[in-house]
């Protein structure tokens, strides 16, 4: 499939939306050597970062996406539009947990690892702004 230039519109909303992905990923920072504050915080903006970078992606294809905070469904949504993803964006379900189940399940999730949510966070606002960088006017 040929690579369409995006339309200006869809180019103005990923940057919204890596915006917001950076902002996740301050949060995300802050927090997690900060040793009293729990894992779900950091693991909810966490995955708020990768989340809206894998939406970055759809974005600019054109593709539309429901609302939705599962890490795999999104990058199964990208790679049937034929976007290919690095292994680190396909491969972050494992953060899906912390942007619903802490907020409203009592049951405990399992130990976050904090290091791992961190780096893998920066790769995803890194990755996005690539794209838009790729994208460009």
């Amino acid at each position: 499939m040929a690579k369409s230039l995006p339309i200006p519109e869809q180019i103005e909303v990923a940057e919204l939306l890596a915006g917001k992905s950076a902002g996740d990923l301050l949060v995300t920072q802050k927090l997690a050597h900060d040793p009293e504050v729990n894992d779900d915080p950091v693991g909810f903006h966490a995955q708020q970062a990768v989340e809206k970078a894998l939406k970055v992606a759809l974005t600019l294809r054109g593709v539309d996406y429901p609302k939705t905070h599962d890490l795999d469904f999104l990058a199964g949504l990208a790679g049937k539009n034929e976007i290919e993803l690095p292994a680190e964006m396909a491969n972050a379900g494992w953060l899906t947990p912390w942007a619903a189940e802490f907020r409203y399940d009592d049951a405990p999730l399992e130990t976050l690892d904090r290091d791992r949510a961190v780096v893998l966070a920066e790769f995803a606002v890194d990755w996005c702004r690539g794209l838009i960088t790729e994208a460009g006017p």
